[in-house]
C-alpha cells in the first residue's frame, strides 16, 4: 500500500512539475513577445520623427537649390539701379560703402534684414532704415537720420536727439545748447539718456517752441535735485518742476506751467536785471 502511494505521488508530482514548466515556458514566451513588440514600438517612435526631419531637410535643400537657380543665381535679377534718399550727413556713396552693395550684384544675393541690422548697429545717428526690392533690378533705400537738439559736455562731438539717443556729429552743432553733468558711463554713442538728463531734453523742447522762444545756453544736471539753466548774458536759473524725472502727461503739464512762470519773470523789468533766479520751490520764485 505504501508502495502504491509512493508511486502514485511520484507520477502526479511529475505531472504537476511538467505543468509548471510548461506554464513557465508559456509565460517566458509571452514576455519575450511583449519585449519584441515594445522594441518595435520604440523603433517606430524614433524612426518616424527622424524620417520626417530628413524629408523636411531634403525638401529644404531642394527648395533652396531651386531658389538659387530662379533668383539668386539668375542674371535677370541683377541690380541696375539703387535709389537712396540722401540725408543731411549721409551721402549715397557712404551708405553703399556701409552696406557693401553695388550695381551689378544679384538683388537676392544678400539678406535685407541682416544688412539693415548691421548698418543700424554701426550708425547710431540713423533713426530708421527701410530697404525694398523692386524687381527685376531696382533697390530702394530710405533712411531717416536723428536730429540733434543738444550737445553733450564731456565727450567730443557727442549730441542727443529729442528722444534722448546719443550719437556723434561734428557739423552744425555750434548753436545747440549744452547738457552738462552727466556721468562718463552714460556718454557713449548708441546709449539713451535717462533721469534728469532726459528731463533736460524735455525742458529744451518746450523752450525752443515758437510760442515760448526761450534760448538756453546750457543745462547742468549735476545738482540732482534740480537743473541749473544758463541763459544768454550768463543769467542762471535754478529750475525744477513736480514729477520732473517722469515722462508723463502730468509732468509735461507741470513743466510748461513753470516755463510760463519763468517767462513772466524774465519779461518783468526787474527780473531782466537779475543774474540769478531760484525756481526750485513749486509756485515760488526768488530773484537777486
Amino acid at each position: 500500500m505504501a508502495f502504491f502511494d509512493d508511486d502514485h505521488s511520484r507520477r502526479f508530482g511529475g505531472l504537476r512539475t511538467g505543468r509548471r514548466k510548461e506554464m513557465m515556458l508559456s509565460v517566458n514566451t509571452r514576455l519575450v513577445d511583449r519585449k519584441k513588440v515594445d522594441s518595435y514600438r520604440v523603433a517606430i517612435y524614433v524612426m518616424v520623427p527622424l524620417l520626417f526631419v530628413a524629408i523636411l531637410f531634403m525638401s529644404w535643400l531642394g527648395i533652396r537649390a531651386v531658389g538659387q537657380n530662379l533668383f539668386s543665381s539668375n542674371n535677370y535679377f541683377t541690380i541696375t539701379r539703387i535709389m537712396i534718399n540722401d540725408g543731411a550727413f549721409l551721402s549715397k556713396e557712404r551708405v553703399l560703402e556701409y552696406l557693401q552693395i553695388s550695381e551689378g550684384m544679384n538683388i537676392f544675393s544678400f539678406d535685407i534684414q541682416k544688412i539693415r541690422a548691421d548698418f543700424m548697429a554701426r550708425a547710431s545717428h540713423v533713426k530708421g532704415m527701410e530697404i525694398s526690392r523692386h524687381l527685376p533690378g531696382t533697390l530702394q533705400i530710405e533712411i531717416s537720420e536723428r536730429t540733434p537738439i543738444a550737445v553733450m559736455s564731456g565727450k567730443d562731438y557727442l549730441v542727443a536727439d529729442k528722444d534722448g539717443y546719443l550719437f556723434s556729429q561734428r557739423m552744425k552743432t555750434e548753436l545747440l545748447p549744452t547738457i552738462r553733468g552727466c556721468s562718463a558711463e552714460m556718454l557713449k554713442p548708441g546709449k539713451r539718456l535717462d533721469s534728469l538728463a532726459m528731463a533736460s531734453l524735455r525742458l529744451l523742447r518746450v523752450c525752443e517752441d515758437s510760442a515760448v522762444g526761450l534760448r538756453i545756453s546750457s543745462v547742468d544736471v549735476s545738482p540732482r535735485e534740480y537743473v541749473l539753466i544758463c541763459l544768454p548774458e550768463n543769467k542762471k536759473v535754478k529750475f525744477s518742476w513736480e514729477k520732473m524725472v517722469e515722462d508723463t502727461e502730468q509732468s509735461q503739464k507741470n513743466l510748461k506751467h513753470r516755463v510760463n512762470e519763468l517767462m513772466n519773470v524774465l519779461a518783468d523789468e526787474q527780473g531782466r536785471l537779475k543774474k540769478e533766479i531760484d525756481m526750485t520751490l513749486d509756485g515760488k520764485t526768488f530773484a537777486r
